[in-house]
């Protein structure tokens, strides 16, 4: 049996949730049925480091003032022999796709992680419809993300499918001791500091809670083009002292386990890798109804799911969490199971390696 060799492309190698997906498949797609490598059409970037440090190949084939061109992809995807270019994100689907086909090899296949291209300008949609022909299959990370994408891209819905994200549900598991009971709970956000994330109405609805009188500590993991502006919204609400910046952090897994509940604000979302993070360590979470976000988290049983926008709403909910330990400690314990049971890491690995053996069959 030949080794199927497979190609992760992406456009950059900045930590997010694409480029996550990206980077796991590259790790776990192996010997002796493929060979996977993740390789990236923009500059370095933080992600490079941890590919590296995991010991996935990683190949920087641009530059951090422009991407690489197709005829270089082509050359380089050709002599490595590539038999399935994988892209994730229309940077590297406009290169990948044409590239992959000079390069001879058998098929290119795209991701759609979220929304944020659809609605673009004419000669983007053109430039889809153009390499359209040379893309076999489109994969999306939920069905909202097929669905809404075939309203806008109905070229591409007959060669579509979904495959949810999935986690390590092994790295990110419970805490094996309980928390103290009663004082201040501890909500935490994990997430890049930008503005579709909307850490501005999270930041603005734990005001609210804790002027009500709710004991409550927001926890913001990441970083982003938004930070000092965030910091400064923590100050003019009045709880800095509160609301706590981490940064990028490589220990995500031990701080999920010192919450008490996650909380995601986001105006969009394709699948968001974080919230099955945090349901698989056995949080509560509360999130904005936008994109996949209601196939994974189930209002009132694994935690509640609000508007997007509105701030209120997100209070309440955040105080109802915040208040009551039974409702988190069972919401926490369903989320697990769901994450177990529909979003592991084995199902969307096995799901990419069937999809790879029939796309070369």
């Amino acid at each position: 049996m030949r080794t199927v060799r497979v190609i992760q492309l992406v456009g950059t190698l900045e930590v997010g949730g694409g480029e996550r997906v990206a980077l796991t498949l590259a790790r776990t797609i192996g010997p002796p049925r493929f060979l996977s490598e993740l390789w990236c059409t923009g500059g370095e970037g933080p992600l490079a480091e941890l590919a590296r440090r995991e010991g996935v190949p990683c190949r920087v084939l641009g530059n951090g003032r422009k991407q690489c061109g197709i005829v270089a992809l082509a050359r380089a995807l050709h002599e490595w022999r590539a038999d399935v270019v994988h892209c994730h994100g229309k940077r590297a689907h406009f290169r990948g796709a044409p590239a992959a086909a000079l390069a001879g090899a058998r098929a290119c296949v795209l991701t759609r992680h979220g929304l944020g291209d659809l609605g673009v300008s004419p000669a983007i949609r053109l430039m889809e419809e153009a390499i359209a022909p040379l893309t076999r299959r489109y994969i999306a990370v939920s069905e909202y993300v097929r669905r809404h994408t075939a309203r806008y891209r109905r070229i591409v819905f007959a060669r579509s499918l979904v495959i949810h994200n999935g986690v390590d549900t092994e790295m990110f598991h419970p805490k094996t001791e309980p928390g103290p009971s009663g004082g201040t709970v501890r909500i935490g956000c994990v997430a890049r500091l930008s503005e579709e994330k909307r850490h501005c109405d999270l930041i603005r609805a734990a005001a609210i809670v804790i002027r009500r009188g709710t004991p409550l500590r927001l926890t913001l993991v990441g970083d982003g083009p938004l930070r000092s502006p965030l910091q400064a919204l923590a100050r003019e609400t009045g709880i800095a002292e509160h609301v706590e910046f981490l940064g990028q952090r490589a220990d995500v897994p031990e701080l999920l386990r010192t919450f008490d509940a996650f909380a995601l604000a986001s105006r969009s979302e394709g699948l968001p890798l974080t919230v099955l993070e945090a349901m698989a360590t056995g949080l509560p979470v509360i999130a904005t109804d936008v994109g996949g976000l209601s196939e994974v988290v189930r209002h009132g049983e694994t935690g509640l799911l609000v508007r997007s926008g509105d701030v209120t709403v997100l209070a309440d909910a955040l105080q109802t969490v915040a208040s009551d330990s039974e409702f988190r400690s069972k919401a926490g314990r369903a989320g697990r199971e769901v994450a177990v049971a529909r979003f592991s890491l084995g199902q969307m690995v096995s799901a990419h390696e069937a999809l790879y053996s029939d796309l070369v069959r």
